[in-house]
């Protein structure tokens, strides 16, 4: 029994290690969805109040607010808010049924780093693009806390914010319905 005991004991410890010996931290194995598939506007013309520009989650660049072509759906979340991790099973359904009607974004808020937020969008297969915004700037422009949704209409303005968790996939899609006027 102290045999098998031992063996559990240095098989748990080599397969969380590398080879160099140092803990693995590194990302699970999916791929986050680019930034490159959100679709932008060429010209300015939307929402003075979303000049903002965020860097890509996925590292690759970044994407002005005010240049997201609506209508356009983003959810604000960060992975150490329990509220946004409640609504996820909502926004998963979203994004298979929406068959691009809509643009799906989210942004990760205040994270220890992009790196957390990348892993907890892997982990949790967060199959939409999302932005990052580790000083808080979404929520100081918009004063308010997280779990909030953005709607943004086909003119590129913020037509409602949805404060708090979205609890279900009837409620999103007849948000969507009510303010973009999309039939999910």
């Amino acid at each position: 029994m102290k045999y098998l005991t031992l063996l559990f004991a240095i098989l748990f410890f080599t397969s969380a290690c590398t080879s160099n010996g140092s803990v693995n931290t590194s990302a699970p194995d999916k791929e986050l969805v680019a930034c490159s598939s959100i679709k932008q506007v060429t010209e300015n013309a939307y929402d003075a109040q979303l000049d903002l520009k965020l860097k890509c989650l996925d590292g690759n660049g970044d994407v002005k607010l005010s240049m997201i072509k609506g209508p356009a759906v983003i959810n604000v979340w960060a992975s150490w808010c329990t509220s946004c991790e409640d609504e996820l099973p909502v926004f998963k359904e979203f994004s298979k049924i929406n068959n691009g009607k809509v643009q799906f974004i989210g942004i990760d808020v205040e994270e220890k780093s992009a790196l957390t937020g990348a892993n907890f969008a892997k982990k949790n297969n967060m199959s939409w693009p999302h932005l990052y915004d580790p000083d808080g700037r979404t929520s100081e422009l918009f004063g308010m806390g997280i779990p909030v949704t953005w709607f943004i209409d086909q003119n590129g303005k913020i037509i409602f914010k949805k404060i708090g968790t979205v609890k279900t996939i009837t409620e999103l899609q007849g948000l969507v319905a009510q303010h973009l006027g999309v039939k999910i």
